[in-house]
């Protein structure tokens, strides 16, 4: 091999070094969702209702409907499938305290028998039906040259399910018998891609 050919050599190597690195510390799915699930881990979600009283439930219980008050989607997601599992009973009415009828409605929210045996409620957390986690990132935003955040779209679903709790119950509670479509930020930081709820 002659000096110029040597010279060559050198030059590849070089290039060829700095293109796996730029690809060691660049964008890829698999990335961007270990980031993500570390997010998670970092900051868990359940899916619960608490019924934040100051000492024990007693059931059955109201939870005000009224206008500015209620629950979330997840929150009616969690008891409208209790419900259909025979866990609790969850009727709309009046809204009543010590025997007079106030102005509004309410959720009146009772455990059956079996909801008892099967301890469906936590007096710390109250229902939940599980928990939170990343299933797969879709896509994302290939940042522009000295950008240091995209864009990644991500799924994500309810799981590690407590034993009473059968997934085409929940119908109505976002992720549970599908997962669901959601986006989020990442930011390139010295120590990789990061995510931040």
């Amino acid at each position: 091999m002659n000096m110029k050919q040597s010279i060559g050599m050198t030059v590849l190597a070089i290039v060829a070094a700095s293109m796996l690195a730029a690809c060691g510390d660049g964008l890829s799915k698999s990335k961007l969702k270990d980031s993500l699930v570390a997010a998670q881990k970092a900051h868990p979600e359940e899916a619960c209702l608490s019924l934040q009283t100051t000492g024990p439930v007693s059931f059955p219980i109201q939870v005000p409907m009224n206008a500015g008050a209620g629950l979330n989607k997840t929150q009616l997601g969690v008891i409208d499938g209790l419900n259909r599992s025979g866990l609790v009973t969850a009727k709309m009415g009046p809204l009543t305290s010590g025997g007079f009828t106030l102005p509004g409605f309410a959720l009146t929210i009772d455990l059956t028998a079996e909801g008892r045996s099967k301890h469906v409620y936590d007096e710390k957390k109250g229902f939940c039906v599980g928990s939170r986690t990343i299933v797969d990132v879709t896509n994302y935003v290939e940042p522009a040259k000295g950008e240091n955040t995209t864009e990644v779209n991500y799924t994500w679903q309810w799981d590690d399910l407590p034993s009473y709790v059968d997934r085409s119950k929940f119908p109505t509670l976002p992720g549970m018998t599908k997962p669901m479509d959601d986006k989020v930020v990442a930011q390139k930081t010295a120590n990789g891609w990061q995510i931040s709820w």
